[in-house]
C-alpha cells in the first residue's frame, strides 16, 4: 500500500513539471500613420521557474490576419509584472517577420526587427486550466474507493 501510494505521488508531482502553460494576450495601438493596429491570441509555454517561461506556440490575429510564431522567446509573467519578446509572422506576408515587445502594459512591435510599425497598449493573463480540477477530483475518488476496498489488519 505505502508503495503504491508514494508511486501515485511521484506520478502526480512530475506530471505537474511537464504540462504546457496558456497566456492569453491583446494589444490596440497606432502606427506611424496613425492607423490602428488590434491584435489577441493565445500563447502556449513551458515554465522555466521563478516566472520566466519559454513561448513554444502562438495563435492570434492582428488586424483579422492570422498570425504564426516564427520564433519560441523568453518571457516573465508573475501576474503583476510581465515583460518579454516574440516573433510572428503575418499571414501573406512570408518575408519578413514582426519582433513585438511587451512591458508592464505597453508594447512596441517592429517589422524585421528594425523598422518601428506601431505602439499601444498591452495585456497578459494566464489561462485557467479546466482540466486540474477534474483531475484532482478523479484522484481523489480513486484514492477513497482504494481504500474502502482494502481490508483492513487487525491488530490482536
Amino acid at each position: 500500500m505505502l508503495k503504491t501510494l508514494i508511486a501515485c505521488g511521484a506520478l502526480f508531482l512530475s506530471s505537474t513539471a511537464l504540462r504546457a502553460d496558456v497566456f492569453a494576450y491583446s494589444y490596440t495601438g497606432t502606427t506611424v500613420g496613425n492607423h490602428i493596429v488590434t491584435g489577441a491570441g493565445d500563447i502556449t509555454a513551458t515554465a522555466d521557474g521563478a516566472g520566466f517561461y519559454t513561448i513554444t506556440g502562438l495563435s492570434g490575429t492582428q488586424n483579422n490576419i492570422d498570425t504564426s510564431l516564427t520564433a519560441g522567446l523568453n518571457f516573465f509573467y508573475d501576474g503583476s509584472v510581465s515583460f518579454g519578446t516574440f516573433d510572428f509572422l503575418l499571414q501573406g506576408n512570408p518575408n519578413g517577420f514582426y519582433a513585438l515587445g511587451f512591458s508592464n502594459g505597453s508594447y512596441s512591435v517592429a517589422y524585421d526587427a528594425i523598422v518601428p510599425v506601431s505602439t499601444g497598449t498591452f495585456s497578459i493573463s494566464k489561462v485557467p486550466e479546466a482540466a486540474t480540477l477534474t483531475l484532482l477530483l478523479s484522484m481523489g475518488l480513486g484514492i477513497w474507493g482504494l481504500a474502502r476496498k482494502l481490508p483492513l489488519r487487525s491488530r490482536t
